[in-house]
């Protein structure tokens, strides 16, 4: 690995140049980077590659081509797609840095972009799940009355059978108010969260 060098606000300009150039040309990001590093060998292709993120951060780059711009449904769409078509194959550094040239957007700004996506869609997963075991609990109550209910029919201590009714309703209800707060609490995360990616979004 070459030593680490100091980079000057020349090379910074000439490399964001040579970037932006080969991107619109369809190459990778490690491809370019490997050539820049042909043209100055005091830097190698890890080291170029980088500084060139290093620099994207930086005030001076941060509007020139990548300044905020909010993302759309099909962005979305496809970047899940994508990145599920190809993540067998490819590691998602390269992905991301492929989905940067067809997005037009930051590599890192991507990256973020997608796990924020994927931690919105496990909190949906997770209130789904629990609405459906809401459900399950109405249901499954009333299947549990009608067997007790049976049940009372066949023994002579129908007091003894009703209490222990009463005691299945009184459990069942307990454990759907239980259901019921954790959906609370999941909404309340979900929440949380969307205003914390509004406000990620507007970083990127």
């Amino acid at each position: 690995m070459a030593n680490v060098r100091i980079w000057s606000e020349e090379i910074d300009e000439e490399l964001i140049n040579f970037m932006d150039e080969g991107k619109k040309q369809g190459m990778q990001i490690s491809f370019l980077a490997e050539q820049f590093s042909s043209k100055y060998p005091i830097y190698d292709k890890e080291q170029v590659r980088t500084h060139y993120y290093q620099i994207l951060k930086t005030q001076k780059f941060k509007n020139k081509d990548y300044g905020f711009k909010p993302w759309t449904i099909e962005e979305d769409e496809y970047l899940m797609n994508y990145i599920s078509q190809n993540e067998k194959d490819k590691n998602k550094v390269d992905l991301f840095e492929e989905l940067a040239t067809r997005l037009d957007r930051n590599p890192q700004a991507i990256a973020s972009h997608y796990y924020q996506l994927n931690k919105r869609k496990d909190e949906i997963e997770e209130t789904d799940n629990l609405m459906e075991q809401i459900g399950k609990i109405n249901l499954s109550k009333a299947e549990q009355i009608l067997n007790i209910l049976k049940e009372v029919q066949q023994y002579d201590d129908k007091d003894k059978e009703i209490a222990k009714l009463q005691n299945t309703i009184k459990q069942l209800e307990i454990e759907k108010k239980d259901l019921a707060d954790k959906l609370i609490k999941a909404n309340q995360t979900i929440e949380k969260y969307n205003k914390k990616f509004q406000n990620l979004d507007l970083d990127n």
